[in-house]
């Protein structure tokens, strides 16, 4: 895979289902990508990298297993991975921090502040109504991870 990435790089794409985080992240990486499964690890590979979500699983485990394809992705020393989740918590962020940290990667923290409810409802491709999403949007936590790289892309940029 080549990589104009110049470095080893995390992006942490944080936002609500259906704010662009997955289409954020394949600009980022080269273009849309090809779903792959590797080793049992799901993965869309873009020109520049690899986007890695729980999306890609089922089961209570979800997370873990999101994990294991970003350490999996920094084994095999892949350039540029994004981490594409939901909602994330700054709890549910330290490990993939710590993984970053482990494997030499930088960390960037992309943040889509979401105004419009009613257009994550549109788009999310997760089936989530308005009632879910308001919810998702009151306890959305503003995090602080020392270390990091942090990015505001605002909804009026998008």
């Amino acid at each position: 895979m080549d990589s104009n990435f110049k470095f080893f790089t995390l992006f942490v794409m944080r936002g609500l289902p259906g704010s662009g985080k997955t289409t954020i992240a394949q600009s980022i990486l080269g273009g849309n990508g090809v779903n792959k499964t590797v080793n049992n690890l799901a993965f869309i590979y873009c020109d520049q990298g690899v986007i890695c979500s729980s999306d890609f699983y089922s089961g209570h485990d979800k997370i873990q297993k999101s994990q294991k394809s970003v350490e999996f992705a920094m084994i095999n020393k892949v350039p540029a991975i994004a981490l594409d989740e939901n909602n994330l918590t700054q709890l549910e962020i330290g490990p993939f921090i710590s993984l970053a940290n482990r494997h030499q990667y930088k960390v960037v923290v992309i943040e889509i502040p979401t105004a419009s409810v009613t257009l994550c409802a549109e788009n999310n491709t997760h089936g989530y109504n308005k009632e879910e999403l308001i919810r998702m949007k009151g306890s959305w936590e503003k995090v602080n991870l020392p270390g990091t790289n942090g990015g505001l892309i605002k909804e009026e940029t998008r």
